[in-house]
């Protein structure tokens, strides 16, 4: 592996991903001015994936937002994306996507015209300032999310009570359903260099809080006793209200389908919206509740549900309807802008290594595509 491709497999290996679970695995091939990587769902962590990942939409998700974080790390380079494919086998555990770059030798004023610069972001979990968001930086951000046919931006009016009822049911459900309540501390790590799992530091929380969360993740049977002897309600309301009131703005990303394209599109363009609020020095956190809800449309007999929780996810799915046009029986992500002196440290990263793939350069065809 050559230390280019080295070099941008770690930059990117920066990408978003649930969790911090990094569920990629990734094959290249190198020859002269080309460059093309397939990436993939990893097997090792298809054998035990998070209950957010609902029939892999989230690790497809993922990809996407590797993806975007190729693209940036490739144009510093003078690589561009010239097309790309998806191998769509109607199961996202089993689909890929191609990318293939080629060199394209940009002059120094050239780079500095696209102000290019290294991909980065940052989730923000504490409270934002109350300030409205300029309306040129909204304008920008709906015209960057147009670009994506597949995806719609949705903003949302943070004052909505049945949008806030909705999103206060998902979170109840997440914190008083065994099933996701396990997968939420799974995803938690109580070390700040563990390089799987998010900081417990990180999660905008007291360090008294801190600690009860890692009370409860060595005690999971006794937590979620005391969660759901009433416990709950207080977590709930600060997650919720925390996420809605101390903020700028809300939006939220909804996908056509389930398709690859969808689902890497939705992450893409996720990963792109991101990345353009951090450079604007705005704080960003991304709400992934929608999976909750769509673990249950996906596969309403799997039992993993009692009649409450359910009663909870069809209230939400109409609520928000009726509220945004959003539709939680397919994938949705949102997420929450606003202006924060708080610094957060970057989050731990595994290594990743990419492997060589023979070939893989010659199956593109020579179509072209516009890069987003």
């Amino acid at each position: 592996m050559s230390e280019r491709i080295a070099n941008w497999i770690t930059k990117a290996s920066r990408a978003a991903s649930g969790g911090n679970a990094q569920p990629w695995d990734i094959q290249f091939e190198e020859i002269n001015s080309q460059i093309a990587f397939r990436i993939s769902i990893d097997k090792q962590y298809q054998r035990d994936p998070s209950i957010m990942d609902v029939a892999g939409v989230a690790s497809a998700l993922s990809i996407g937002c590797f993806g975007r974080y190729l693209v940036g790390v490739a144009l510093l380079d003078n690589f561009h994306l010239v097309n790309k494919k998806f191998n769509d086998l109607n199961d996202l555990w089993s689909s890929s996507v191609e990318l293939l770059f080629e060199k394209n030798n940009m002059q120094s004023n050239e780079k500095n015209s696209l102000k290019l610069q290294e991909p980065f972001h940052q989730t923000n979990r504490y409270p934002y300032k109350k300030i409205p968001l300029d309306k040129l930086f909204e304008k920008q951000l709906e015209e960057r999310a147009s670009r994506y046919s597949t995806v719609k931006l949705h903003r949302i009016n943070k004052e909505d009570v049945n949008f806030r009822k909705a999103l206060n049911n998902l979170e109840t459900v997440r914190w008083t359903n065994y099933n996701f309540l396990e997968s939420l501390f799974k995803e938690i790590t109580t070390s700040d260099t563990e390089q799987l799992g998010i900081p417990v530091t990180q999660l905008g929380i007291s360090f008294l809080e801190q600690n009860f969360i890692k009370f409860f993740k060595n005690n999971l049977d006794l937590g979620f006793s005391m969660l759901n002897f009433g416990l709950h309600k207080a977590t709930v309301q600060k997650n919720t209200e925390n996420f809605l009131t101390n903020c700028s703005q809300i939006y939220f990303l909804q996908a056509n389908d389930f398709s690859l394209q969808s689902c890497f599109d939705l992450g893409y363009c996720f990963q792109d919206l991101w990345i353009e609020v951090n450079s604007q020095k705005l704080s960003f956190q991304p709400n992934g509740n929608g999976f909750v809800a769509l673990a249950y449309w996906h596969a309403p007999n799997n039992k993993i549900f009692n009649p409450k929780e359910i009663s909870l996810i069809e209230d939400s799915t109409q609520l928000l309807t009726q509220s945004s046009e959003l539709n939680l029986k397919a994938p949705v992500l949102g997420f929450r802008v606003g202006y924060s002196d708080k610094v957060i440290p970057l989050s731990p990263r595994k290594p990743l290594k990419g492997r060589l793939e023979n070939g893989l350069i010659n199956s593109f065809s020579l179509i072209r595509i516009k890069s987003n």
